[in-house]
């Protein structure tokens, strides 16, 4: 929850101001993109929420606690626009990563809300079986960006924040990977285009994600709700609800429901641009 949250920035003699006073709810369990402009705040809001920055003025809060508290309890996975991998460790050990430090006391406060996944389940369901000792330099850029996918959601955080994850990558891996998400976090089996006939398992529970993108296709397809910033300072200039039925599926693109919601996400984005 945000409430009134602000961020400016002073870089020597400049000043500038990222977000204007903005306020936002994001249910448990719901998926929410972010789109807007180049340079609107889309990541100060994603840092926002994870603790990494200090609003100017408003409050943050995850499940009653602040950004910080939230970080300490690890209530985050973390997908970033590059794989940050650690070279040294294999695939197996960069998934397993974080579930090492949990165990070793970095936390160690029983925290209820943590569903962690067994490594090898993650790695089969990513499509990594047979690369488990592989470097990250051994790995293509899609492949890395499939084990920091598995180890965001190794821990089992219950709120998961991405930041342009996908952007460099061609297109039709980048499309894969945004199936793959929707599979992981619907609990499905990991494939890369799900058929219709795929269903989401009654007793997981989504994680919420708060996805952060440049591209309008990635943000209907993938989204419960797309956010649109206007131009800096973001502010948003429209919440959208994507109605389209889950699980999503190829075929929904070519839908014409699947194009009024581009065309309102483009109107939206021309209009906080002042275009």
């Amino acid at each position: 929850m945000l409430r009134g949250v602000a961020k400016s920035f002073r870089r020597r003699s400049e000043h500038t101001t990222a977000l204007a006073p903005l306020d936002l709810d994001i249910p448990e369990g719901q998926f929410v993109a972010v789109i807007g402009p180049s340079g609107c705040g889309k990541s100060t809001l994603l840092r926002l929420v994870a603790g990494l920055l200090e609003p100017d003025a408003g409050a943050v809060s995850v499940a009653g606690l602040s950004p910080l508290e939230a970080r300490r309890a690890k209530w985050f996975g973390l997908v970033p626009q590059t794989p940050a991998l650690l070279p040294w460790r294999t695939v197996r050990a960069n998934i397993g990563l974080l579930g090492e430090l949990n165990r070793s006391g970095a936390g160690t406060r029983g925290e209820d809300h943590l569903v962690p996944v067994e490594v090898d389940s993650l790695i089969a369901t990513v499509g990594l079986q047979g690369f488990e000792s592989a470097l990250p330099h051994e790995l293509s850029g899609g492949m890395q960006q499939r084990v920091a996918l598995a180890r965001a959601f190794a821990l089992g955080a219950p709120v998961l924040l991405m930041d342009e994850p996908f952007a460099a990558l061609d297109e039709l891996t980048r499309e894969e990977m945004r199936f793959l998400l929707l599979s992981v976090w619907e609990g499905r089996a990991g494939v890369a285009t799900p058929p219709a006939a795929t269903t989401v398992t009654a007793t997981h529970r989504p994680r919420t994600v708060l996805f952060v993108t440049h591209s309008i296709d990635e943000a209907v397809l993938l989204a419960d709700r797309v956010l649109v910033l206007s131009a800096r300072p973001g502010r948003v200039v429209a919440d959208l609800a994507i109605d389209l039925s889950r699980p999503r599926v190829a075929a929904q693109a070519d839908s014409d429901a699947f194009v009024d919601h581009t065309r309102n996400v483009r109107a939206a984005l021309r209009q906080g641009a002042g275009r």
